[in-house]
């Protein structure tokens, strides 16, 4: 009788170490999934300020970045606007409690600049599902030139039409084109 007690014992204790070894790793792939999470992009983290709005500009060097938010910025609006740059998602953890709220993210894409593209596909991954229903654009420069392009225009069109957003089009290096997407997206 004492033999089958201490066998009883021995199995509960196999079976306690079993289930806590299981619950460690199953712990450990939580956090890793938890810690991968943390580098994805979602609206409303943080409380919006008022009469603000903020917008990410996200593209790779030899974007016109700055050309592209300086039009914004010089375009009347009823409210205050902030423009943060960025050359690819997800952003550093270091400066994210100072980080406000991000409100509309635009995808600047260069069709002569392979790298461009590449990094709007890398960056798309680190962004939540809801910024795509009104809070994303794709903003596709010098799209009507066709002998510089690295890709062709349909690849883009298709990858707007996959995350349902809507794409503009035009040459940031010509302010006297009837259309000028600075001026469209605000």
């Amino acid at each position: 009788m004492l033999g089958c007690s201490f066998t009883h014992r021995r199995r509960e204790r196999w079976h306690y170490i079993n289930v806590k070894s299981s619950l460690l790793s199953s712990t450990t792939a939580m956090s890793a999934e938890l810690n991968e999470l943390a580098d994805v992009l979602r609206p409303l983290q943080k409380i919006p300020q008022p009469q603000t709005a903020t917008i990410l500009i996200v593209g790779a060097d030899g974007t016109p970045k700055k050309e592209f938010a300086e039009s914004m910025l010089n375009t009347i609006a009823s409210y205050k606007l902030q423009i943060r740059l960025a050359k690819y998602l997800p952003l550093p953890i270091a400066n994210d409690d100072q980080r406000p709220n991000l409100d509309f993210i635009v995808f600047l894409l260069e069709m002569n600049n392979a790298q461009s593209i590449t990094s709007v596909h890398d960056s798309l991954k680190y962004l939540d599902t809801t910024y795509f229903l009104g809070r994303v654009c794709f903003v596709v420069n010098q799209a009507s030139n066709d002998s510089i392009h690295c890709t062709d225009i349909t690849d883009i069109t298709r990858l707007c039409d996959s995350f349902d957003s809507p794409m503009l089009s035009g040459n940031l290096q010509k302010k006297t084109e009837p259309f000028w997407p600075g001026k469209s997206l605000r």
